[in-house]
This record gives structure tokens, sequence and C-alpha cells, in this order.
């Protein structure tokens, strides 16, 4: 149903269906279509019979005027998505809205609700699935869209809509109040007005002289009516004070109800006080914040066990050499550190410690984790320590240079993943994967434990941690820094804006937020995945998340070797949920498990996974099913009729298979490229008939690519301390000019990009010689075409061909040349 102005001018659409109401508004230069929509729930052909019908009116409209055309469509849809129902619809009803969105697109039109607006209510049930639908050129004129305050007793709240567009001024005629007209001042007015008038004229004359003084007195004295809309016609006095009479006791019990409201809370926050005191483990709540700041740092750092076992004889590996620190290093790294970071107590950014040395000091502020819920418990929030930049600075430094002995000489598990280049997430995801589904093929069951260490790096035992780092080869010079690194340290904490005072930390392991940290922490645990992964079972970490697992040809096999939280397999008589034993307690496996930040199911669907990635998505699928043709045309300005297909190709905008197939070839290109000591490396990627696995699928898909001359990547190319290059970029070329003129060899390269070829030239001068001028060599070629070359590829060219004309000297004294 529509219901419209009576002074616009407007005329009914018919449309061959009883749910949905179109009406056309002719306004100054634009003709705007105002459809209301109902839709029935649970009905698909209802709503594919709706949304062709709406298709059909709308271009009907859109073809048959000459002016500017918007569309409106309002009401209830019944259905549910992401798009309008913000990230609380459940996976079940996702895909409910697909017709509609694909109305929207192909018609530009926008939602204009903020998203996840209920718009439905009964009881404790609410939704979205009333919408407000315009197209582009409108929604830009969008005032406001909003549930109005107003509740009219049905269980769809009532959408108020405004837009900043004009309409003609409605004029209101004046009303008189003739019920309450002052009947005996009117009839004294008209009498005195009469009696001096001449009755001798015609009938006419006399019949406009009383309309006229008739029509005076009661306009002046006649009470007039609020203007419309909101005058009612019908309205009388009683009904006001009825509405009085009803607004009074409305109120006065309302009153009585908010008294008898908040006397229960008060009453309810006393009782709950009082229990919540006399319980010793939350005193601390109630403390003030000193106390509070010191029941942190407790948290934080928690102390170690009062006996913790000696590990026994270890086998030490040889020291690995290292030179003294050099300038080159402790420079890149001052010059990679973020400027305007937090800085530390001096509140000094790494700006300025590129010039100023200082003592390190940090503080501690407590940052919220994540998804923890309470957070008046301490151990929901995680302290990141505010270091000297300064003493970052050092730190990174060492960081580096372990993680290149651990890298150049093998230090680490090659399983162990995460705070190592080349090193990341998906890959031991896919590593996992892969071990699953070979078990699968051989008939066996993968049943796997993973657990994230509790406060991983405040718990660090430094002493174990140090006897480790030591037996796996790093210099005893640098374990002994990292000792004095996390020995005598001291913090505070900031809570509420309340600093407590600085207190020494007799367990501080390793501080967050450091460099160093990851690290240090890798040699920590690195014994937990010391161990080669084999068909029988294996383990991976990533930092502080371990996973173990074994394989056998049931789950209830593997339960005498480990304790199992999950069991891989697709053949249910091979499952079991039978409770597993772990620390006294029974632990019933789980149908799917979070690793590292994937959820991964017994099967290996990801169902649940891809269901709540769904729904935190909101930016690609609003780019992929709302605004991809608005988008394309806007960037080529193409015209409406276009295919989106090919509006897109225009525009660049890759669709959803062309960002997977890119981000497919990427992780397929990079892991061509690893070293033979990653375990990727020796995955069967031929494709199997059972069980073949994403990993295998992916290599065939990719079997088209030439790999074989890919460049194995190394995760360091060079030493820290070796000597680099140093470059100096300036962007005036008169500065360049204005440089000293250099002594030795000088190569200036070029490179560039034009129809389709790319080429690249350069000079070799030296300048040591008598002769500034002599020009060693000098050189142009064109490289290839641009589908196969770009103008980055040939600046590097041009640097290896200039630097193969640089002549070599040798010089020995060796008397065997």
């Amino acid at each position: 149903m529509l219901w419209i102005r009576s002074d616009l001018e407007a005329e009914q659409v018919p449309v061959p269906s009883a749910d949905l109401t179109a009406a056309v508004l002719r306004l100054e230069g634009r003709e705007v279509m105002v459809v209301s929509v109902y839709v029935q729930g649970k009905n698909d052909e209802a709503l594919t019979n709706a949304m062709e019908l709406l298709r059909d009116v709308i271009d009907h409209f859109r073809n048959g005027t000459g002016r500017r055309t918007d569309v409106v469509l309002a009401g209830d849809f019944n259905r549910h998505d992401l798009l309008w129902g913000g990230d609380e619809v459940s996976a079940s009803r996702q895909g409910e809205g697909e017709p509609i969105i694909d109305l929207m697109d192909d018609f530009g039109l926008s939602s204009l609700l903020p998203r996840g607006t209920k718009t439905w209510q009964r009881s404790d049930e609410e939704s979205t699935i009333d919408l407000v639908l315009a197209s582009a050129e409108l929604a830009d004129e969008l005032t406001s869209c909003v549930i109005h305050p107003t509740e009219h007793g049905s269980d769809h709240r009532a959408i108020q809509t405004t837009f900043d567009i004009r309409v003609p001024e409605r004029t209101f005629p004046q009303r008189l109040m003739l019920k309450n007209a002052p009947w005996i001042a009117i009839a004294t007015r008209v009498e005195d007005e009469l009696r001096p008038l001449p009755w001798t004229v015609g009938v006419q004359t006399q019949a406009d002289q009383l309309m006229r003084v008739v029509t005076k007195a009661l306009r002046d004295l006649t009470p007039r009516a609020q203007p419309p809309p909101y005058a009612k016609r019908w309205w009388t006095k009683d009904l006001t004070q009825l509405r009085r009479t009803y607004t009074y006791w409305r109120n006065q019990r309302a009153k009585e109800a908010a008294k008898e409201y908040h006397d229960n809370l008060r009453r309810q926050k006393k009782a709950h006080w009082d229990d919540f005191v006399i319980e010793g483990s939350n005193i601390w709540r109630a403390a003030n914040k000193g106390e509070q700041a010191e029941e942190l740092l407790s948290t934080f750092f928690p102390p170690l066990p009062t006996r913790i076992e000696p590990e026994g004889e270890r086998p030490q590996r040889q020291e690995i050499a290292m030179p003294d620190l050099t300038l080159q290093e402790i420079e890149e790294k001052v010059m990679a550190a973020k400027p305007w970071k937090a800085p530390g107590e001096d509140g000094l950014p790494a700006i300025v410690w590129k010039k100023l040395w200082h003592v390190v000091k940090h503080r501690i502020i407590p940052l919220r984790k994540p998804d923890k819920g309470d957070y008046t418990l301490a151990k929901a929030w995680r302290p990141i320590s505010l270091l000297s930049t300064l003493g970052k600075i050092l730190e990174a430094v060492v960081a580096e240079r372990i993680s290149y002995a651990a890298e150049a000489q093998g230090l680490l598990p090659a399983n162990h993943f995460g705070a190592r280049k080349r090193r990341s997430a998906d890959q031991a995801l896919v590593l996992l994967q892969e071990r699953i589904y070979k078990a699968w093929r051989t008939g066996r069951v993968l049943s796997l434990i993973s657990f994230d260490v509790k406060g991983a790096y405040n718990g660090v035992c430094k002493e174990r941690m140090l006897e480790r780092m030591k037996a796996r080869g790093i210099p005893s010079r640098l374990v002994k820094w990292i000792d004095a690194f996390c020995s005598g340290r001291t913090a505070s904490v900031v809570v509420n804006g309340h600093t407590s005072e600085q207190q020494t930390l007799l367990q501080a392991g390793l501080p967050q937020g450091s460099p160093l940290s990851p690290v240090a922490f890798l040699f920590f645990n690195a014994d937990l995945v010391q161990r080669r992964i084999s068909n029988n079972g294996g383990s991976i970490a990533f930092v502080d998340d371990y996973s173990a697992w074994v394989t056998g040809p049931t789950a209830e096999s593997n339960r005498d070797e480990k304790t199992s939280v999950i069991h891989f397999t697709r053949i249910a008589e091979r499952d079991s949920d039978l409770p597993l034993i772990i620390k006294g307690n029974d632990v019933k496996p789980k149908s799917n498990v979070k690793l590292l930040g994937v959820i991964m199911d017994k099967a290996l669907r990801f169902k649940e996974h891809i269901a709540r990635a769904a729904a935190k998505a909101t930016v690609a699928p609003a780019m992929d099913y709302a605004s991809n043709r608005i988008g394309a045309q806007a960037v080529t300005g193409g015209f409406r009729t276009v295919a989106t297909a090919v509006a897109e190709a225009e525009a660049g905008v890759q669709s959803f298979r062309e960002r997977h197939a890119q981000a497919a070839a990427k992780f397929w290109i990079r892991m061509r490229t690893l070293p033979k000591t990653h375990p990727l490396t020796s995955l069967r990627l031929k494709l199997n008939r059972r069980y073949a696995s994403p990993m295998q699928k992916l290599a065939s898909a990719m079997g088209r690519l030439d790999t074989k001359r890919l460049e194995v990547i190394h995760e360091f190319a060079l030493a820290p301390w070796d000597e680099r290059v140093q470059a100096t970029y300036e962007a005036d070329r008169a500065e360049v000019l204005k440089s000293d003129d250099p002594e030795d060899i000088t190569i200036a390269t070029s490179s560039s990009q034009r129809k389709g070829k790319v080429g690249l030239g350069g000079v070799v001068r030296d300048a040591s010689r008598d002769s500034a001028d002599e020009v060693l060599a000098s050189y142009s070629v064109t490289l290839g075409s641009s589908d196969e070359q770009n103008a980055y590829t040939a600046g590097l060219e041009a640097i290896a061909m200039a630097l193969r004309c640089v002549p070599l000297v040798f010089m020995t004294d060796s008397s065997q040349l």
C-alpha cells in the first residue's frame, strides 16, 4: 500500500501482483518511482516472481521517459543477508537474499538502512527483513534512514527515510474550528456590520454584502485549527481531555514502575557486592588502583614452579662465529624503526634516537585481548612493554644475527614456523593438511593435539632458555648479553590513568613487544618439535602454538600413544568419541579445532570456518555483489547496458575467481622458490585418485606454469654484518649535479618500457685516470616484449651489464701463480 500527498502529481503503475504497489511521482526535472514490496517468507518461487516483476516494472519505467528517473523500493522482503543484516546473520540463512542482491546489482540500487539495523522484533527475537533500496543518484541525496521512534503496535518497526530533494511547497488552507466558534460574539459583529448597509439594491448585491460580512466575522472571531498533516477533522475537546487523563495516569504508572525498578537495582547491587567481597579470589577487583596494578603485575609475570626438573646433559654444538657489531647493522635498524611509534617512558620516538643514546627502561600498558569476555579479570589483559626505542634498536640487531645463524646453520627444527622468514602460518597448515590426506590414502586416522602455551613470553624460564641457546650454537657472548637483557628488569603498570611504582620483576621472562623475544622463544621451545615427521606421526609449532599428531588404523589405536583432542577421518567407523584423560580430567574429542586461526573439522570440509569468514567479510562481498557494475562504470564511463563482465575487465576490477586464482598462483610460486631445507619441498604433489589434497589439485592446475627456472630464494641473501652497497636517493637532479665528482668508476643506467618493448642502456666511465672523459663502455639493448619483461627487471639487467664491463685487477704476492 502507498500513501501519497494529494497535491503531488502522481500516477499509479499497474503491477500484476497483489504484493507489489507502484506509483510514479512527477517532480521538477525528475520522476521517482516508488514501489511497496511484500515477499512471502520461505518461498523461493514467490521471491523469484517478485524480482522478475520488479525488473519489468523498473525497465518499463526507465525506458518510457526522457527525464531523470529514480527508483525507491521499500517493504518487507522477508530475507536475510550479511549485506543488510550485519554479522549476526546465521550461517544457515546465508544466501537467502541473492535474488535481491542480483536485482540491486542490475539496477544500481543501494540499501539505505545502516547495516544491522533491526526492523522486526518479537519477544526476544529480532532481525533485519525490511529494506529500503534506492538508485545511486537518489541514495546520494539521502538525509537519513532510521527506525521511527514511535511504536505502532506491530512486530515490524516503521522506517523513516528522508531525501534532500525539491518538492512542491504544500499550501494548507486555513481551517476554522467552527465547533469552538463564539457564536454570540459573531452574531453581534454581523448585526452591527449589516445595519448601515443599503438593502434597496439588487438581489445579487445583497447576497454579496451578506457573505462578505459573515465571512469577515467568522475569520476574525473563530479560532483556527493547527495546519495539517497532523490535524484531524474528527478531533474534539472531549478527546483532548481523555488524552490528558490517559497521559497523566500513564506517566504516573511509569514513575511507580521506574521507582520499583531502581529500588530493586540498588538492593541487587548491594547483595552482589557483599557476596563478591566475601570471596577471597575476587577481592582484588574491589581494591584501589594501586592494588589493581600489583595484581596485574603478578598475573602478567607469574612465578615459576618451585621445582624445575633438570634436563641433564645436552649435546653441545660448536659456537657459530660472528664478527663484532658493525655500524651498518645499527644504522639499518635505526632507519627501519617506525619514527613515530609509541615511545618508552622517556616519551621520545624513534626519530630522536637516531642521534641520542639512553638506558633502557620500560613500562607496561595493559591491552585487552580480543574476545576474552570478562575484562575485570587480569588474565583477560596482555602486557605490551614500551621499551625505550634505542633499546629496541639494539635488540633488533641481535635478533637479526640470531635469525641469520638459525637459518644459515640449521639451528632450529625445519617444522618450526612463525617468527622466521619464509615460515608462514599458511605453510604450516598446508603441511599438516598434506599429512592428514596422506594418512587417509593409507587407510589410517590422524589424531592431533594442539595447544597454545599459556603466558608464553612472560612464563619463559631464563636459565633453561639460555642453556638451550648455548647448546644449539649461539655464541657465548650473545648468550651473556641475552642473560643481561632478561635480568634486573623493572616494570610499572598504568591502570585507568594511575601509574604504579617501579617494581623489580623476579620472573620477567621475555618482554612482549621486543624484537628479540620471538626468535628467543623459538630456541626455548624448539625441543617440542625436534622430531622428524614420518608416516607414523610428527609435530609442528608456530611460535607458542604447538601441534603434534600420530597416525593409526583407528582413532582408538591412537589413544594409547598420545592424548588427542580431534581425530581426522572421513569414515565414521574409524572415529571414536571416547573421553581422553588430560591431567586427570576427562576430555572428549572435538569435532573441530581452531588452529592458527583456521577452524579445521575432522573431515576437512571447513564448513564452519567458511561460515565464520563469510560472516565477517564486508568489503569484498559488497564489491562483488552490490557495487561491481557501478564501480566499473564509474571507472570506465561505460553505458549502463554494457555487460558487467566486460565493464569489470575494462576497469581492471578482478572477480572473485580471478582474485582466488591469483592468490593460489602466488602461493604456488612462493612454494617453488623455497630452499630444500623447507619441509614443504619434500611433499609429493602428484595428483592421487583417492583423497586428492587441495595442494595436489593446485599443483595440477599450475602445471602449465614453468617454474623450473625460478630462483631459489633463501631466508638471507647476505649475513647481517656483510657490507652492502650504499644507495642514496635524491629526487632533485640539481642536487645530484652539485655533488662532488667521483674519483673512481662511475656507472649510469636507465630502463624504459614503450610501445610494447622493454629496453635498457648504460654508460661506464673511469674517473680515476688522467682523462676524466674516458668511457669504458656504453650500451643500449632491447630486452624483450612487455609481455615477458618489465622496466624493473630491465633496470637490474642494466646494472649487471655495467658491472660486467668494469675492469678487475687482481694483485697477489703468491709465487705459485
